[in-house]
């Protein structure tokens, strides 16, 4: 992930010393990372942001779909990716590719147990509000949750003009984060 920062702020003429913001959680990942896996995610998450600014579609898909399988956050940057592509080839590219790698990761656990493959969708959908101030709309604060990062996601989309792939994907994030009705240090 540090590396491919590097290279965006390279390419794009920004001082590297700005790589600094991106090591600020870093020290959370390390902490977090004994028990969570969530930094593989975000590393593919990082390199599917990466190379769509490069437009490369298959790259950017490949790496989405790895994000997505090792861990569902990363889906709400999928959107942004796909509309940052201008040609239909590249979107179809980017979806097929993101496909296929998600399916290359998880057809054996479809295949061979498809409830053990559910089963960590369904523990999250399960899984009570935590940390979250949407505690204070209990018992809505699932619905509440979705409603507000929907929104939220529809709102980045509709301003996207505004803000390059790294601004939308980071809104993107930060709606996530916002508005989840759970809230582990790690997602930051």
């Amino acid at each position: 992930s540090l590396y491919m920062v590097y290279r965006t702020l390279k390419e794009r003429g920004i001082p590297i010393r700005r790589i600094s913001y991106f090591m600020i959680f870093t020290p959370v990942f390390i902490y977090y990372s004994i028990y969570s896996f969530d930094w593989i995610g975000a590393v593919f998450m990082v390199g599917a942001i990466y190379f769509c600014y490069r437009h490369r579609a298959p790259l950017s898909g490949i790496s989405m779909g790895f994000a997505v399988a090792a861990r569902i956050i990363p889906i709400v940057c999928l959107p942004f990716l796909f509309f940052e592509f201008k040609s239909r080839k590249d979107r179809v590219l980017l979806l097929a590719s993101t496909g296929g790698a998600w399916l290359a990761v998880n057809i054996y656990f479809i295949l061979t147990n498809f409830s053990g493959f559910l089963y960590a969708y369904t523990f999250q959908e399960g899984f009570y509000a935590e940390d979250s101030w949407l505690n204070i709309l209990s018992p809505y604060d699932k619905t509440a949750s979705a409603v507000l990062l929907l929104a939220s996601l529809l709102l980045i989309l509709y301003k996207r003009k505004h803000f390059n792939i790294f601004q939308q994907s980071l809104l993107a994030m930060v709606a996530f984060v916002v508005f989840n009705y759970k809230f582990p240090p790690q997602y930051m």
